[in-house]
């Protein structure tokens, strides 16, 4: 009998393959199709198993918000955490500390109505390149900056200015 929870946290060693019977297993503990967000927290070396992430998304079919950790720099596996955000995510949250991989992900990734950037506290300089690259792509949106994460809302609806909202 599965048991209902709407968030699911995942700890993923990345030093281990996942074991091929992983995800029916997971079934029969939670019913994932109860599920609206689901956190990787990806620990080790930099690898990223997008074929079963996207099993676990197919199955856990209301997530709408998933989140992703990784310990390691995120460089390496970028490409394949874009092609894991489908078209039924509407909230992404990602811990990344570097501006360049910021802007990838808003270059790929553009039909979710926001996107958390979780981030070190020393990179607040981030916010204006950030609303600089946006402004000069047209982009709608509205940012919150809470000094821990950058908060982008995207595609806002055109009778809405670009705002700033610092939060303390």
């Amino acid at each position: 009998m599965s048991t209902k929870w709407n968030r699911l946290t995942l700890h993923i060693d990345g030093y281990l393959p996942w074991p091929v019977s992983s995800l029916k297993f997971l079934s029969t503990l939670i019913d994932l199709p109860q599920l609206n967000e689901i956190w990787l927290v990806i620990i080790g070396r930099e690898t990223f198993a997008s074929n079963i992430i996207n099993s676990l998304l197919e199955q856990a079919s209301n997530v709408r918000t998933l989140g992703i950790s990784h310990n390691n720099d995120l460089t390496s596996i970028i490409d394949n955490i874009c092609s894991v955000v489908s078209h039924r995510i509407d909230h992404l949250k990602i811990r990344l500390n570097y501006i360049n991989y910021m802007i990838l992900i808003l270059e790929r990734i553009e039909h979710v109505s926001t996107i958390t950037f979780i981030h070190d506290w020393r990179l607040l300089s981030h916010q204006t390149k950030m609303i600089e690259w946006l402004n000069e792509k047209q982009r709608k949106f509205s940012i919150a900056n809470d000094y821990q994460s950058l908060q982008v809302w995207l595609n806002k609806d055109s009778t809405e200015s670009s705002e700033i909202e610092m939060k303390n």
